[in-house]
């Protein structure tokens, strides 16, 4: 099967375009007669290439997965389904991007296959989930659950821009501030106590130190920086070590690791638990966790723990062999294998944690601010100490 990126016309003469998988080109137009197009122009092309469109708001999806369960809910094929939420939309990009999962999907491809074709809109935890669905015959569901999600992640960044909008703001201006500072201010003081010939205290010498760097070599630092941090964001997407070593850092760091791993278990919990819901096998739930958990160090303990149940092992002890596992999900899942209903067991977790982590980020950021704070306070106290001790030693000596 090739990909193809195409064009054509319906009997109207309204154009249309998107990607289909077909044999050969003549495949594909014929294919695309079977619903009503005619080709006017195709191409080959990768088969995760994404056209025209990239970027969807996630508020527009959440309102696409829940309207697109309520039409199914109500009867319509999801061909009928897609067209009506096709019709209806007022987002040009998502109007194009539903019109190209139509027609993959009235060609025969599934709706998890179709949404494939566009992973930087559907990640691959929205197309998992709607495969689940589609394996056990309870898409609506799948959807209101993908829906449920983005509404909470999008109330997540909510409370994470609200709580982080004060702090931000204050480290701007204090960047700003130390600029202005050691960039001019320190400079001119320190080229006045040079005049006079004072003898300078060690804080004193350092502050003119770091004035001095800032006023000759402050542009080329900033400029090194961004090129550094841009230079490692290619080498994390390419050095796979590299990126495995970055997200176990993620996870270790003070405070914010905590966070990170709750992320991850809430991302696992909610997944597995709804292909266990779904009818899909624990060893298929596990390989369709692995690569989309945002965390590769987690991703390698599914893997592990997936080997673990493929040799007739149960997934409770696989877990627990696992540091980065927390013992209260390793009990949960034992007493789902006890009773058969993991999914219900992993239902509670996902929901607990759901609910601590925005507790979670609101604490950590109401500890950030006065931290903001306190290191402005901090460095202006410092510079003006700096300044006016030799100052108070020279007024000192005259008063001798």
């Amino acid at each position: 099967m090739l990909n193809y990126a195409y064009r054509a016309i319906d009997r109207d003469g309204n154009g249309v375009a998107g990607t289909l998988a077909a044999v050969d080109e003549q495949s594909l137009a014929e294919k695309l007669q079977t619903i009503g197009y005619w080709l006017v122009e195709a191409k080959t092309c990768k088969p995760d290439e994404v056209r025209e469109v990239s970027r969807v708001k996630r508020a527009d999806l959440a309102e696409l997965f829940s309207n697109l369960a309520v039409l199914l809910d109500a009867g319509l094929s999801i061909v009928s389904a897609l067209r009506t939420l096709e019709v209806e939309s007022e987002e040009d990009g998502l109007k194009r991007v539903l019109t190209d999962v139509r027609l993959n999907v009235e060609t025969g491809t599934s709706l998890g296959e179709a949404l494939a074709r566009h992973p930087k809109i559907f990640d691959e935890q929205i197309r998992n989930t709607i495969a689940a669905g589609e394996y056990g015959g309870n898409l609506g569901e799948s959807l209101r659950e993908i829906a449920r999600y983005l509404e909470w992640l999008g109330r997540l960044v909510a409370d994470v821009k609200q709580a982080s909008t004060y702090p931000i703001v204050v480290l701007c201006v204090l960047m700003a501030f130390m600029m202005l500072l050691f960039g001019f201010v320190v400079p001119k003081f320190a080229a006045i106590l040079t005049e006079l010939g004072l003898e300078l205290p060690l804080v004193t010498k350092i502050v003119i130190g770091i004035g001095g760097f800032a006023q000759h070599y402050g542009l080329f630092t900033l400029a090194g920086v961004g090129l550094a941090v841009a230079g490692f964001k290619v080498a994390v997407r390419r050095v796979a070590p590299l990126a495995f070593a970055l997200d176990r850092l993620k996870l270790r760091l003070p405070v914010f690791g905590k966070l990170n791993q709750m992320i991850c278990l809430s991302r696992l919990t909610h997944q597995l638990g709804l292909l266990l819901k779904s009818g899909v096998p624990i060893t298929d739930a596990l390989g369709l966790c692995q690569h989309s958990l945002g965390n590769r160090v987690y991703g390698e303990l599914v893997g592990a723990a997936l080997n673990v149940v493929l040799q007739g092992g149960v997934l409770s002890t696989a877990f627990r062999e696992q540091a980065d596992i927390p013992g209260m999900l390793v009990r949960m899942i034992a007493v789902g294998e006890e009773t058969g209903r993991m999914e219900h067991a992993l239902s509670h977790v996902s929901h607990h944690l759901d609910e601590d982590i925005p507790r979670r980020i609101k604490k950590l950021f109401g500890i950030i601010e006065p931290l903001v704070m306190l290191t402005l306070i901090s460095l202006v106290g410092t510079v003006a100490m700096a300044i006016f001790l030799p100052l108070m030693s020279m007024i000192g000596g005259l008063g001798r």
